[in-house]
């Protein structure tokens, strides 16, 4: 079943009577570690818990068979469990094999578990069993049900009742030619009237129609492609709006959450945060008062902010070389671009010596002229989206930090931990040689310290909210792994190994200095990103973007499809072609999972994000090839 907001409030209240203990833990959360926006909703919902005093448990999970068997473990106790950023999109009655006990007449008399399963995920599209066809679990929706999935919801009741009918149909031996049953005669052998309320019989024929006209309608919807519909984040602090327990804090983990969905999701993004910077003005202003100028002071400031990477923590000369939306633009992965970025530089008065200092060190009188002198140059260059709005907290007297900056440094510290700079990711290996035994069958399943490797990094995101020097240490991680996303990319770019394929582009990493960063799921998407972005301003073309990166410890590949970035031409100027963020859908998922099938070849593909898989070296040739003549993915 699912919950529109105005139930939030009451939601939270059945979770709050259902979970209160003075003896045990009856509330257990799992959360994807490898999403910012379910990190920094786990941490608002259990701020709340613990404000409440309802004793709960996190649990940071990677994929969905870790998902299933920590689920199977929990205690019979446990009467509440919540997903954030994961299971939406899979029968979860039927993944967690919960059944009912039904006795001789029909009458469900026993569970094999009692508990309720709440769900806050963004992946679309959702599962529709959930939605329509249990009462065991509970989808938080967005809003969006009612308006959106009316006739699926009509389609999803309209198969169940046709298949009671063929049910019946079947058990009904002793029908008769004209459709009544020898119980619908009178003992004189006279045809009664039919009862009231009765259905109207229909030919066989029409059954089939209507079967198949729903049948088409829900397969349309699942064979959409994947997408992503609302932060995780926004909705819990929805519920916390509900019930009237909104905060600074809680804002600030709801904009850092919503901020992190820009580069990949940018249509949620830009629909989600001009309401939350409302929400600002609204929430802050009392606290504002209150701290002002004091060394407690976190408030929250709406201000100008750039599309620069780690500006305030960096150089503007390193913060523009290493801007994807500037990369993109100028093409600073040519020297031509580079040559370029100089000679703005030198437009708007700025030498290149002032540029590299450290913003911190810079004069003060060219940080206050920077907005000014970008708007300068943006129209002759082609950048018009370098300044834009952001929210800024400050942590006291010692140091303020943007939304999206948090977001990079959260993000390394989800890729790398609380490693050293160098990034020594063979804490996760499994240190096996090509001569081990079984080793072709081992390779696949090589997952289980990667695993814990990502799920203690979840933990150092997760201390990193509420310290700030741990923070700090992920901006510094942040500035190393985007240099190394800068050189990788630049590197395919110059060697020209992206290809161009019939429907998409290809990018294979089999080699260089930075390969085993991109192990990780989002430093693989990271890397995407910045690759399908300077893909379309450099050629103009829409195309999806598939990119796989070498493990050569385990002899596998991380495969990411990216849907296609969206190029727009303008109404009044057909030479101006500008990057679109409308909502694009990702068809890799289901795509990855029937060519894999078809070509039996030996992946995993467990992600929570579908168009994330993993394939066996000696198998990446065919699979490729079959992705690309399988016409599952169009334009």
């Amino acid at each position: 079943m699912y919950v529109t907001p105005s139930s939030y409030g009451k939601v939270f209240e059945d979770i709050r009577a259902s979970s209160m203990s003075h003896t045990t833990c009856k509330l257990v959360i799992f959360i994807s570690c490898l999403d910012i926006d379910a990190l920094c909703a786990s941490k608002i919902l259990s701020n709340l818990l613990k404000s409440e005093l309802i004793p709960h448990k996190i649990v940071p999970i990677v994929g969905y068979e870790e998902l299933k068997s920590m689920y199977i473990e929990l205690d019979y106790e446990i009467s509440n469990v919540m997903l954030l950023g994961c299971g939406g999109g899979v029968d979860l009655e039927e993944y967690f094999e919960i059944e009912d006990v039904i006795n001789e007449e029909g009458d469900i008399i026993s569970q094999n578990t009692p508990r309720k399963i709440y769900v806050i995920d963004g992946h679309r599209p959702w599962n529709l069993d959930n939605l329509f066809g249990s009462e065991k679990i509970i989808c938080l929706d967005d809003g969006s049900i009612d308006d959106e999935l009316i006739k699926h919801k009509e389609a999803y009741a309209g198969l169940i009742e046709l298949n009671d009918i063929e049910f019946d149909e079947e058990d009904k031996s002793d029908e008769n030619s004209d459709g009544l049953t020898d119980d619908d005669n009178n003992d004189d052998g006279d045809i009664d009237e039919p009862r009231r309320g009765m259905r109207p019989l229909k030919s066989r024929a029409e059954l089939e129609a209507e079967t198949d006209k729903y049948t088409a309608l829900l397969e349309e919807y699942y064979a959409a492609g994947s997408s992503y519909a609302a932060p995780v984040s926004s909705n819990l602090y929805t519920l916390l709006s509900s019930i009237g327990e909104t905060s600074v804090a809680n804002l600030w983990l709801t904009i850092v959450g919503t901020m992190s969905l820009d580069a990949e999701y940018p249509h949620v993004f830009k629909r989600i945060y001009p309401l939350l910077e409302d929400e600002v003005s609204r929430i802050n202003a009392s606290s504002m008062i209150a701290a002002h100028d004091s060394g407690n002071d976190t408030t929250l400031t709406t201000e100008i902010d750039y599309s620069l990477f780690l500006l305030r923590h960096w150089s503007l000369y390193e913060s523009m070389l290493h801007s994807s939306y500037l990369s993109a633009k100028l093409h600073l992965w040519t020297d031509d671009g580079r040559k370029k970025m100089h000679k703005m530089l030198a437009k708007m008065g700025i030498s290149l010596q002032e540029s590299k200092e450290m913003w911190t060190h810079m004069h003060i009188k060219l940080k206050r002229e920077l907005q000014s002198k970008l708007e300068g140059v943006m129209g002759s260059h082609g950048i018009d989206q370098v300044i834009r709005k952001g929210v800024v907290r400050k942590f006291g007297f010692k140091v303020s930090v943007s939304a999206g900056d948090t977001v990079e440094a959260l993000t390394a510290l989800l890729e790398s931990g609380r490693t050293n700079i160098g990034l020594d990711m063979t804490l996760f290996s499994n240190n096996r040689t090509n001569d081990d035994e079984d080793q072709e069958s081992e390779d696949i399943n090589h997952s289980d310290e990667k695993e814990r490797f990502w799920v203690a990094n979840f933990w150092s995101g997760w201390d990193a909210l509420d310290n700030i020097n741990i923070l700090m240490d992920g901006l510094q991680k942040a500035k190393f792994l985007q240099q190394a996303v800068v050189r990788t990319g630049t590197a395919l770019f110059e060697k020209r190994q992206i290809k161009h394929l019939r429907v998409f582009r290809l990018a294979v990493i089999k080699e260089g200095p930075d390969l085993d960063i991109f192990k990780n799921p989002l430093a693989l998407t990271r890397l995407a990103v910045w690759i399908a972005d300077n893909c379309v301003e450099a050629d103009q073309q829409s195309l999806p973007l598939v990119l796989a990166s070498l493990d050569p410890k385990t002899n596998t590949y991380l495969v990411l499809g990216l849907g296609a970035r969206k190029v727009k031409r303008s109404e009044d100027d057909s030479e101006n072609i500008v990057f679109n963020a409308d909502a694009v859908t990702n068809k890799f998922g289901s795509a990855f999972r029937e060519v894999a099938q078809n070509i039996n070849a030996r992946v995993r593909l467990d992600a929570f994000e579908s168009s994330t898989i993993e394939v066996l070296q000696d198998d990446l040739s065919r699979f490729l090839e079959g992705l690309t003549l399988s016409g599952l993915i169009g334009r």
